[in-house]
């Protein structure tokens, strides 16, 4: 019964280490490429665009980061659970074993070499991209604040229509203000339309930079299913010599 028992607990732990290669394997092939490409086509739209379309590209950056925030928090979930389950049962079962039975694989099969790989190169560069898509959310408010900002060219227009305004109804000419004789040095404020293009420009440039980081995600997710599907294959090749060989 008890041989039973722990040949239950080899097999959720051979379990647990195929699901991890699959949710790996996903990520690789499918899940990271997607996100890339609506990266790439929205960098190639935005190029094409005029200014009243600026804000279109903020929010498809913004969406985009955080379509890569809920993806790097579910899959740290799944991949935390499934080699926690296979470290623990693999553990379990070499513990509970005879000792004729506590084969080197059961230890091999329990390290979680994948999780302390993604640990060291993947960790670090999904961490950028949570912070940056903590910052787009505050760019966001404080680009949404933005109000249209008079040029110098149009406050002395409008200096002019009231001075001719009052001249035709016989009143002085009026002094300036002190906000418009201030705007009389040679440099003019940016206007709405040119805020809005360096606000495309930089999502341009970050859309990119999140295109070179999840391309190194991408990466990880390969060198660790190829880990990950090593310990499987460990684990199998001993499961199948403890069934039919001994």
């Amino acid at each position: 019964m008890a041989g039973t028992c722990i040949n239950v607990i080899k097999l959720i732990g051979l379990g647990s280490l195929g699901l991890l290669t699959t949710q790996l394997n996903y990520e690789f092939f499918n899940i990271i490429p997607n996100v890339i490409n609506n990266i790439t086509n929205n960098i190639s739209t935005t190029t094409t665009t005029t200014t009243n379309n600026n804000y279109n590209s903020n929010s498809s950056t913004n969406k985009s980061l955080f379509t890569i925030k809920n993806q790097i928090i579910n899959s740290r979930i799944v991949q935390g659970i499934l080699n926690l389950i296979s470290t623990a049962s693999f553990i379990t079962a070499y513990n509970y074993s005879s000792v004729t039975e506590k084969h080197p694989y059961l230890i091999y099969a329990s390290i979680p070499a994948s999780l302390i790989y993604l640990i060291y190169h993947n960790y670090q560069i999904e961490e950028k991209l949570l912070q940056k898509s903590a910052k787009s959310n505050t760019t966001t408010n404080t680009t949404n604040d933005i109000k249209p900002i008079k040029s110098k060219t149009q406050k002395l227009s409008d200096s002019v229509d009231d001075f001719v305004h009052l001249s035709e109804s016989g009143d002085t000419t009026p002094e300036l203000t002190n906000s418009e004789s201030e705007d009389q040095p040679t440099t003019t404020n940016k206007t709405k339309e040119e805020l809005e293009i360096d606000q495309e420009i930089e999502n341009t440039l970050l859309q990119k930079e999140i295109n070179i980081d999840l391309k190194k995600i991408e990466n990880g997710y390969k060198v660790g299913s190829i880990i990950s599907g090593a310990s499987f294959l460990i684990a199998t090749i001993g499961l199948i010599g403890d069934f039919y060989l001994l």
